[in-house]
């Protein structure tokens, strides 16, 4: 016989439910009058719960069947209320709109993971100045997310929490009235605690903020995104010494000086490249502490009005294209310390007069450490008003076009250059003179990485103290007319002189023991080769 177990409690949870709403708590200042949901609105959106016994009941009808008779009829009353309020909540819940769509404080929307808090965005139109809280519901406020006050247009101070460790990007961007931005100089310590985070600031964090004419890093800023200040009315800007990422940082602003902090030991990659190359830059002046042992790459890149970067001492390497383009640049001192000229480091420096090294480049200030100095691929391409450059002895390797389209017609190699493999390529170079002391000269020295790349060398002067000519040096040089060997020489490279199609004689000294594969071939001018009886 069919029974059925009537669960007469249910419409007793659904008056409850009625009667007991889920609790709404609001912290800190009170919510907009218009956010408050009052009692007759909450009654009429329950109005459509049943209240007749009969439709109550029929609504949570469960089947007894001789298989679940006895199951059922051991269950407790309280599983049996459960069950009916979880059918009524459920029915409830899918009735009506949610109350509360996340957590609420004041103005302020936020999330949290269990420890920490992030500002989601502010609801405060009106607000013109503002504190933001250290701390929500006993947990700290850590990140300031993205967009989370942007186009707060009448926001003109902000103080923004030692708490908080990262802002997100766009974060305070097209606030148009925001005057003053207050970091703490112990930005990413936790409340109570000694633990330090670093500071990173995001992508256009503060861009379009046009009445912000000044702004204090903190010292733990370590990161600061792409067009950070851009649209604003900065024109000076101290970059702290633990920043480490900074790419396109400056970009779009009207920053004119930059100064890095004390202590900052390398620049970093990009600070104040533009990401467009028809972007203007403004940058006039930078300051760089003693402390700097490195520009990074593309640090100073593109920056078109800079004509004051004086180069500190202690510093170690030029990054690769560190002051490329910057045109109105015109005098260069390279410091005794520096070890390394990267790849394009002054390439398209068009003002570019003077380069000044140290007869001791590689020394480190206050040893006797002595590095080998290397100069980059390109790295004084394109400066055509450089029309003189002394290398310092101390110079190891010249890289492939390293004075390409410069205005100089002749150049010095030092005697301890082992790797210089196209090295003139691109050049006006006429006259090449090698330093007494060389013992070989470099591989494709002189040599063009493209047949049909001008040359210019006219003449070569090797000392007495060259033992070889090594292979390819002056491979491809048309118009070399004057080349003589050096006695004392005692090898001559492969394709050495292949295709100096102006040499008209040779006069191989008489310490030569070997002339290898190719090397006058295609001297299509060469009428006179002089051998000595004593060759060897």
């Amino acid at each position: 016989m069919k029974k059925t177990w009537k669960k007469l409690l249910a419409a007793g949870c659904a008056l409850s439910m009625l009667v007991t709403m889920p609790e709404i708590t609001v912290l800190g200042d009170e919510l907009p009058e218009e956010s408050v949901v009052v009692a007759d609105e909450i009654d009429s959106e329950y109005s459509n719960v049943p209240d007749d016994k009969e439709s109550t009941e029929s609504a949570v009808e469960v089947e007894i069947t001789p298989d679940n008779e006895e199951l059922i009829a051991d269950e407790e009353p309280s599983l049996i209320i459960s069950e009916a309020e979880d059918v009524l909540e459920e029915s409830v819940a899918d009735s009506i709109e949610p109350l509360v769509g996340e957590s609420e404080y004041g103005f302020y929307m936020y999330s949290n993971n269990g420890s920490e808090i992030t500002i989601d965005s502010y609801s405060g139109a009106d607000t013109i100045e503002l504190k933001i809280p250290e701390t929500i519901e006993d947990m700290p406020v850590t990140i300031i997310g993205s967009n989370a006050f942007s186009g707060c247009t009448n926001l003109k101070k902000v103080d923004i929490p030692a708490s908080v460790y990262s802002l997100g990007s766009s974060a305070f961007s097209g606030c148009k009235a925001l005057e003053t931005v207050t970091f703490h100089e112990n930005n990413g310590y936790m409340p109570g605690t000694n633990q330090k985070f670093a500071l990173s600031i995001g992508e256009s964090a503060f861009s379009g903020c046009e009445s912000l004419k000044s702004l204090a890093f903190p010292e733990s800023l370590t990161s600061l995104g792409r067009r950070a200040i851009a649209g604003t009315g900065i024109t000076a800007i101290t970059i702290p010494k633990r920043v480490k990422s900074a790419n396109y940082a400056l970009e779009g602003s009207l920053v004119e000086e930059v100064i890095f902090a004390e202590g900052m030991t390398e620049i970093p990659d990009g600070v104040c490249r533009p990401y467009w190359s028809d972007t203007p830059t403004y940058i006039t002046s930078v300051v760089m502490p003693s402390s700097v042992k490195g520009i990074g790459s593309y640090s100073f890149y593109g920056c078109i009005n800079l004509t004051d970067a004086a180069l500190p001492s202690g510093l170690g390497t030029i990054g690769e294209n560190a002051f490329s383009g910057c045109t109105k640049i015109n005098a260069v001192d390279i410091p005794a310390s520096v070890s390394g000229v990267e790849s394009n480091a002054f390439s398209g420096c068009k003002a570019l007069e003077t380069v000044t090294f140290h007869e001791n480049n590689g020394y480190m200030p206050g040893t006797n450490q002595k590095f080998a100095l290397s100069i980059g691929e390109s790295a004084f391409s394109g400066c055509e008003s450089l029309k003189s450059l002394a290398f310092p002895e101390s110079l190891t390797s010249l890289g492939r076009r390293a004075i390409a389209g410069t205005g100089i017609t002749a150049i010095t190699i030092p005697k301890r250059v082992k790797s210089a493999n196209y090295a003139l390529e691109g050049s006006l170079v006429e006259e090449v003179i090698f330093a007494e002391g060389m013992t070989e000269i470099p591989d494709g020295v002189c040599r063009p990485y493209w047949s049909d790349t001008p040359t210019y060398i006219t003449s070569v002067v090797m000392p007495s103290s060259v033992k070889g000519i090594g292979s390819y040096s002056f491979y491809g040089c048309i118009n070399l007319t004057d080349a003589a060997l050096p006695s004392g020489l005692g090898t001559i490279g492969e394709n050495a002189f292949s295709g100096c199609t102006k040499i008209n004689a040779v006069d191989i000294p008489a310490s030569v023991s070997g002339v290898e594969s190719n090397a006058f071939s295609g001297c299509k001018a060469l009428e006179t080769v002089t051998f000595h009886e004593n060759n060897g």
